[in-house]
């Protein structure tokens, strides 16, 4: 009996988990890295860069943002957020056509200083995303948050805090 987690099966359904060294989830993780080291550093010509023009962002709650919007959020965002981390860990990624698919983890910590208040938020989420292929490599084509959580100061924290966090100081 084969299990999910059974690599062959994982394999026969054209997905490849993580933890195989394939070419795919090599450049997967590389964008990754590429993205997360951008945004760090906020540098939204690059982020703008690692996504395609139709790109679309989806949030639990099925509310969607265009590239355009996207990346005004993040500049609104990234104002008093002297403290940023973030870590993302590859579960699967597969191809569809041209394209791929990739399931990712991630983990952040933020602070947010507002006057002499801090605010610290820290959650996990998962994320599926859809990557074109392009000349240069793979872009983001969708990334569709399908669970998240989140705490504010150490306390349990809604969907709000989510904007809040991203509205910066």
């Amino acid at each position: 009996m084969q299990t999910p987690d059974d690599t062959s099966r994982q394999r026969q359904a054209g997905t490849v988990p993580a933890s195989a060294n394939t070419e795919l989830t090599k450049e997967i993780e590389a964008l990754l890295a590429t993205f997360q080291d951008r945004l760090l550093a906020r540098d939204f010509d690059a982020l703008e860069s690692l996504m395609t023009d139709d790109f679309t962002y989806v949030d639990p709650k099925g509310s969607s943002l265009d590239r355009p919007s996207l990346l005004e959020r993040e500049r609104r965002g990234a104002e008093g957020k002297p403290e940023t981390q973030i870590e993302h860990r590859l579960l699967s990624a597969k191809t569809i056509g041209p394209d791929a698919e990739a399931l990712i983890e991630l983990r952040f910590r933020t602070v947010i200083r507002r006057g002499s208040s801090e605010v610290v938020y820290q959650g996990r989420g998962r994320e599926r995303v859809t990557l074109a292929r392009v000349e240069s490599g793979w872009r983001f084509r969708t990334v569709v948050i399908e669970e998240q959580e989140m705490t504010r100061n150490g306390q349990t924290a809604g969907d709000e805090a989510i904007e809040e966090m991203h509205r910066g100081a």
